[in-house]
């Protein structure tokens, strides 16, 4: 049983560590060093759950999880949040120009 979970738990990190790899590949952000900073640290923490009694090991599991999936989840919309504002500001600045142009062209127009 202590196997089971030990081996799960390592599956998690592994995880974990992969997530924040990619994360800094495609773009260093905190939000994954912080992810890769908490793989390591449950790496570190490793045996201290399973010391505790089987339920609270498998609710301090269970909140572990929730925290690190929460922290994922972070990760992701900081950087979403990110890419759509650099989107958004492109695309923005696109249609200012294309304003600017119509309003050129209707001068031009009102003139002749």
């Amino acid at each position: 049983r202590i196997d089971e979970r030990s081996r799960a738990r390592d599956a998690q990190i592994d995880k974990l560590a992969a997530v924040a790899n990619d994360g800094r590949r495609n773009q260093r952000s905190r939000a994954s060093l912080a992810v890769q900073s908490r793989a390591e640290e449950m790496r570190a923490n490793a045996g201290k759950a399973l010391e505790l009694e089987p339920a609270a090991a498998s609710f301090a599991e269970l909140q572990e999880q929730q925290r690190v999936q929460y922290e994922k989840q972070q990760a992701q919309q900081m950087a979403e949040a990110q890419a759509t504002k650099k989107r958004r500001s492109k695309r923005e600045r696109s249609m200012e120009r294309r304003e600017k142009a119509k309003q050129r062209e209707g001068k031009k127009q009102g003139k002749g």
